[in-house]
């Protein structure tokens, strides 16, 4: 069960760090079926973050840095209660 959540972590955090490269990379084909479910399964996390945080002029999206802290305390409390 643990192993499983540390995968599930792995996979959300991977597909964060894809997408994040992907937004710098302005050729990409966005209707590619790779692409696509990146981009659906990642949203899932990013979008209510990106709701929460407060608008900036800045032309970063913080949105990827929470969700990284949020797995990790998550991944974290769900292993704590196993280990402790």
């Amino acid at each position: 069960m643990v192993y499983l959540v540390m995968i599930f972590c792995r996979l959300l955090e991977a597909l964060i760090l894809v997408r994040m490269f992907m937004s710098w990379v302005p050729m990409i084909n966005q209707n590619h079926p790779l692409i696509e479910f990146i981009y659906k399964y990642s949203e899932y996390i990013l979008g209510p973050i990106r709701r929460i945080l407060p608008q900036t002029n800045l032309p970063i999206d913080f949105s990827p840095i929470v969700a990284f802290l949020l797995i990790e305390v998550f991944e974290r409390g769900i292993l704590r209660n196993f280990y402790f």
